[in-house]
């Protein structure tokens, strides 16, 4: 059976981490199936996952490294034109799964879609400033003069032929489009750790790309406060966001602290290593939309404190471990001073929730389509 997965798997990252699962998950039925983008799959990254997989190369006219370098707003316009069109492809695929919105299904060939960052959601759009005038501005035009010829934006098609990755964002998208999609939590790439306990477990981490909204300046702040922990800021870096890696490493700086450490672009096990070993995992991105960093520190033994918003609600459903910006500090003394006992009876619980989010509980779902 041939099957085709357009994604880039050239860095790791929440999605990167479900295309894995999926092609394990198809590996173990004898399935090898064909990567369709325009990059390699990163060697690194099939190796440390085993995985047994083809390339397809897909050409684009404008290149992936010069549209990571763009503003966002321009990155959107963009991308339409990097339409990977189903007839255009070298061989026909009797399935195909898609993690990208920039694809066109413009022959028979059957397939899913799954559905991470739903875009022109009202409730998500910028609401203030130059970010709001500039998405207005960015959306009339696609509408005017792109959506005609690449309509990569908005829902089409067969609800069954697509599924998305958080009860928070399908309540979104149902009430943006009255249309009710399957939720499918992502996947994850961790095994629960079996040693508990937190004798062996010191530092607080933050762990995800390092952009602006996934504010890891919130750690430094922490840092600031509580000079006897060590915080470790872990991720990746695209070439684009330098200048914003460049911007904390300066207030770290500017602070005169010497209890953050940067853990940047290093492989899977050293981050594994760094959340198994960490007591408290901090997330303070505002609606996320799932944020499956989260399960891995859970997974790891590791406590969740998380922004009270979007799919880290899903996650984490314990009021006291979510903040809102003017608690923060106030709730993260609250968990760093708590006894060992009822760090112990925090992580037997997250143990237990975390199946929802399993590998497994993924594959299942996303596998029944070629059953189908």
């Amino acid at each position: 059976m041939k099957i085709g997965i357009i994604f880039t798997l050239t860095q790791y990252g929440g999605v990167q981490t479900c295309v894995i699962s999926l092609i394990k998950g198809l590996n173990a039925r004898g399935i090898r199936p064909t990567i369709i983008w325009v990059d390699e799959p990163n060697p690194n990254i099939i190796k440390e996952n085993n995985l047994n997989v083809n390339f397809e190369k897909y050409y684009f006219p404008f290149s992936t490294a010069f549209i990571a370098k763009q503003k966002a707003s321009i990155r959107y316009l963009i991308w339409p034109f990097n339409m990977v069109k189903f007839s255009k492809l070298k061989q026909k695929y009797d399935f195909i799964y898609t993690f990208r919105h920039n694809y066109l299904q413009d022959d028979d060939t059957p397939y899913a879609f799954y559905l991470s960052g739903p875009p022109f959601l009202p409730q998500l759009n910028p609401q203030k400033g130059a970010k709001k005038y500039r998405f207005l501005l960015f959306k009339a035009i696609y509408k005017l003069f792109i959506k005609p010829f690449y309509p990569i934006y908005e829902f089409s098609g067969n609800t069954k032929n697509t599924v998305i990755n958080a009860k928070f964002t399908s309540d979104l998208f149902y009430e943006a489009h009255d249309k009710r999609l399957e939720v499918v939590y992502p996947s994850n790439a961790f095994e629960i750790n079996t040693d508990k306990g937190f004798s062996n477990k010191s530092g607080i981490v933050f762990l995800s790309r390092i952009v602006p909204y996934k504010r890891p300046e919130m750690l430094i702040e922490l840092a600031k406060k509580y000079p006897d922990e060590v915080f470790s800021i872990l991720g990746t870096v695209e070439s684009n966001q330098e200048p914003y890696y460049q911007s904390l490493k300066d207030l770290v700086e500017k602070y005169k602290l010497n209890n953050v450490k940067f853990v940047i672009n290093e492989k899977f096990d050293v981050l594994q290593k760094a959340l198994k070993d960490a007591k408290i995992y901090v997330f303070p991105a505002v609606n996320e939309h799932f944020g499956i960093t989260t399960v891995e520190a859970i997974m790891s033994g590791t406590i969740p404190f998380v922004h009270n918003s979007g799919g880290q609600k899903e996650i984490v459903d314990k009021e006291e471990l979510r903040f809102n910006d003017d608690e923060f500090f106030d709730k993260f003394d609250e968990l760093i001073t708590a006894s060992e006992e009822k760090m112990l009876k925090y992580q037997e619980y997250f143990y237990e929730r975390t199946k929802l989010f399993s590998e497994k509980t993924y594959n299942k779902r996303m596998l029944k389509y070629i059953d189908e």
